[in-house]
């Protein structure tokens, strides 16, 4: 069996598995082992002719259109899941938040998107897709003396768990939480938007520039990480223009990349 093949199986099973549960949060341990697996494997194959290669093979289209929808489904299922954890430790605040797996990859990831940004341009940003773990608000808020953050995110109760977070770690006068489709959501002057990597709102970016929004910052996906996350949708180059992008590497999954408007 050559290794495009065993690769190829090994998503299939992922898929089959993932679309056969029931529940996809944490509280299901096939979940939890199938997901890290998954995840492991393809960050294994970064750097190789397969990753870049795989997500264009003609048998690995089906995969690529579902597999990342169950990931996704299991991802908001894992934020839910953690910020009732969270809430429910008999400490929750900072030390029940830092008790999350990848909380040392998402402050390295904040932090590197706010030396692309720039800090002046990350006291005010609109998060949208923030869902019940709003970790890149959280971060900011807490490593920036002076900053606003929206988190902006349709599904009520993740809007309600995440309210309950922001307040349990003092950050009410930082952090907003906002239950809102990203369609209707309208900038404040000057804000910088950061879409997350499962916003689907391919229209949204001639509504911002519309506003006047100049900077976004847009998480994607690249390579054989396209198993976990769709490719973003990114702005026309008559309203945005790519100025920087982080770098994708085997621990990192998602690149972030700035548009700015000079118009």
């Amino acid at each position: 069996m050559s290794f495009l093949t065993h690769s190829l199986k090994f998503l299939q099973s992922s898929h089959d598995f993932l679309a056969a549960q029931t529940d996809l949060s944490p509280a299901n341990e096939g979940v939890n082992v199938c997901l890290n697996q998954l995840v492991t494997t393809i960050s294994g194959w970064y750097g190789t002719p397969l990753f870049e290669a795989l997500p264009h093979n003609e048998a690995a289209f089906a995969l690529r259109k579902h597999l990342p929808d169950l990931c996704g489904q299991a991802e908001g299922e894992m934020e839910k899941w953690w910020a009732r954890h969270i809430l429910n430790d008999s400490c929750p605040a900072m030390r029940a938040l830092n008790s999350f797996w990848y909380i040392d990859h998402y402050r390295d990831l904040c932090r590197d998107e706010v030396a692309l940004l720039s800090k002046e341009k990350t006291r005010t940003v609109a998060f949208l897709g923030s869902g019940a773990l709003p970790l890149t608000g959280l971060i900011m808020a807490g490593e920036q003396t002076e900053c606003h953050i929206r988190c902006i995110d349709y599904d009520e109760e993740a809007c309600t768990l995440a309210a309950r977070l922001v307040k349990s770690l003092n950050l009410t006068e930082k952090v907003e939480i906002v239950q809102q489709r990203a369609e209707d959501f309208i900038p404040h002057p000057g804000e910088t938007v950061i879409m997350a990597s499962l916003l689907r709102a391919p229209d949204l970016f001639e509504r911002l520039a519309a506003y006047g929004t100049k900077d976004v910052l847009v998480r994607d996906a690249e390579g054989a990480y396209r198993f976990l996350y769709k490719p973003a949708a990114l702005p026309d180059t008559s309203l945005y223009t790519e100025t920087g992008r982080t770098q994708a590497s085997a621990t990192r999954i998602n690149t972030s990349i700035h548009f700015q408007s000079f118009n």
